[in-house]
This record gives structure tokens, C-alpha cells and sequence, in this order.
């Protein structure tokens, strides 16, 4: 049984399954719909049977290699939309375009489990050949074509992970940022908030309290204070 892309549902990776039945001289297939993978192997039995060749074991071929095109087609579709989309996911970061690679990457793990599930059946059909039989031949070429396509969709996963850990990065590198400057503010604040507190504090005598200059003074000592500390973060080039 072959699992091939199925055109007629509006989900990006739906299958439907094709069930092969294999005599001498004849091949059936049972699918419950309409197959772009099968039409195509008709219109070439019809139209260009010497590409196909004669004998059920090329028919078998040509199918299983005609359902694999369905899966390089829908990734080489999906490499430009990665390429397009992939930049803006991580530097602008627009929601639609994060939506869109995470969902992609979704089903690109679809994609990645069913084409797994066809070369367990390319695999056991070339096993089932003799060692010479020129056969294998045919098969071993599918079983390739099956290993590019697994390639392709597992660079294609790795670069969606990565426009979404760069986005990822982005937000991060914002948010250390503002607590960067949060920090900052706090840590002027605090030399403020000791001087303001010691001349707040509820004793009868405190020196300077009531000169008339007292008030000045305390608030010129929180800026100086304030002022040492930038100039430090400035030679420590934390500013």
C-alpha cells in the first residue's frame, strides 16, 4: 500500500492510500478518489509506453516513483515559500509569516513520517528481488530518489527551526535590552532613595535639616551620586 498526496482537500498535506495489487502481466490499483500520481502514469501508458517499459514490475516502478514526484513538487513549492517567508518571520517578525513557517514545520514532520512509511515499502520490494535481478535497479533508483526527497524535507525542518529560533533570539535580545535599562535606572535610584530616606527619618536633630540650604544640598548630593554611578557604568562600558 502507497500513500500518495491527495489534491482534493484543501489541507496542506493530506494522502490518500493506493492499494497495489501485482499479478504477472497486470497491476490494480484501488484508491477511493482521483490521483494526480496515477493520472500521470496512465497519460504515460498511453502516450509514451516505451518510457514505462513492458512488464508489471516497471508499471510498479513508474507508480511508486510517480507518487514520490508528488512529494518533491509540494517541498520545491515549499523551499520558495521558506526562502520568502523565512526573513521576515526573523527580522520583522510578522505574525502571519510565524504562523505560516510554524505551521509548515508541522507539516514537514507530516510529510517526513509519510515518505519514512514508502521507502519501507520501496525497501521490501527491491529485498524481494534477487541479488542480480536487474530490477533492483529500478527500485534502488526510487529508493534514492526517496533519500533526496527525506533530505530535502529534513533541511527544509532545520531552516524553519532556525528563522524561528532567530525570532526567538530577536525577542530575547529586546527584552534583555530593557531589563538592561531597568537595571540601570534602579541602581541610580537607590543612592536617592538612602539619601532621601536618611533625611526623612524621624529624629529631632539631624544635621542640615534645617538650614535653609539643607534641601539643595540633599538633592545635589543625589544627583552627584547618580552622576558617579553613569560615569562608572560608562568606564565599565556597561552604558
Amino acid at each position: 500500500m502507497l500513500q500518495a498526496l491527495d489534491t482534493g482537500t484543501s489541507a496542506a498535506v493530506d494522502t490518500t492510500a493506493i492499494r497495489v495489487f501485482v499479478r504477472p502481466g497486470l497491476v490494480v490499483t484501488v484508491r477511493p478518489g482521483p490521483c494526480t500520481a496515477l493520472e500521470r502514469v496512465e497519460r504515460l501508458l498511453v502516450d509514451d509506453r516505451e518510457r514505462v517499459g513492458d512488464g508489471a514490475d516497471r508499471v510498479v516502478h513508474t507508480i511508486v516513483d510517480a507518487v514520490v514526484d508528488e512529494f518533491v513538487k509540494l517541498l520545491d513549492e515549499w523551499e520558495d515559500r521558506v526562502d520568502a517567508l523565512g526573513p521576515v518571520a526573523a527580522e520583522e517578525g510578522d505574525r502571519h509569516a510565524v504562523h505560516a513557517i510554524v505551521s509548515m514545520r508541522r507539516d514537514l514532520a507530516i510529510m517526513r513520517r509519510t515518505i519514512l512509511a514508502q521507502k519501507e515499502v520501496v525497501q521490501r520490494l527491491r529485498d524481494g528481488l534477487e541479488e542480480r535481478d536487474p530490477r533492483r535497479l529500478y527500485f534502488q533508483d526510487v529508493l534514492d530518489h526517496v533519500d533526496a526527497t527525506l533530505d530535502t524535507a529534513a533541511l527544509l525542518t532545520e531552516t524553519c527551526t532556525a528563522a524561528l529560533q532567530l525570532r526567538s533570539d530577536r525577542i530575547n535580545e529586546g527584552l534583555n535590552r530593557v531589563m538592561k535599562y531597568l537595571a540601570i535606572v534602579s541602581t541610580l535610584m537607590l543612592p536617592m532613595t538612602v539619601v532621601s530616606g536618611v533625611f526623612g527619618m524621624n529624629f529631632d536633630v539631624i544635621p542640615t535639616a534645617h538650614a535653609p540650604a539643607g534641601f539643595y544640598g540633599a538633592i545635589g548630593l543625589m544627583l552627584a551620586s547618580a552622576l558617579v554611578l553613569v560615569g562608572w557604568f560608562r568606564w565599565k562600558r556597561w552604558l
